[in-house]
């Protein structure tokens, strides 16, 4: 069985969705923003080998993360997880102490 990465990309968050709005209004593009960079994550499971399977979920509105949406994300990948027990408890301990 191949051991299991899973790789959560941080997402930006705020204190209203006013602030949210004006973070895109005000937010100034290049050329660069655009243009697609490779990025070590897209290498990564060549790197590892067959050996890894990486998952690399989409997550929710990533421009202004909401715990409740990011939260039924990781409960829906639960169940293709090999051995979630560190990541269930951590998880876990977020959910009770939230």
């Amino acid at each position: 069985m191949q051991k299991q990465i899973v790789y959560i990309h941080g997402g930006d968050s705020f204190d209203s969705h006013e602030d949210y709005i004006k973070y895109l209004k005000e937010t100034e593009f290049s050329l660069d923003w655009f243009v697609q960079k490779k990025k070590w994550k897209t290498s990564l499971a060549e790197e590892l080998g067959d050996e890894f399977q990486i998952l690399m979920p989409d997550m929710p509105n990533k421009f202004n993360a909401v715990y409740e949406e990011w939260k039924i994300w990781f409960e829906k990948m639960m169940p293709f997880i090999n051995d979630g027990s560190d990541f269930n408890r951590a998880f876990t301990g977020r959910n009770i102490s939230s």
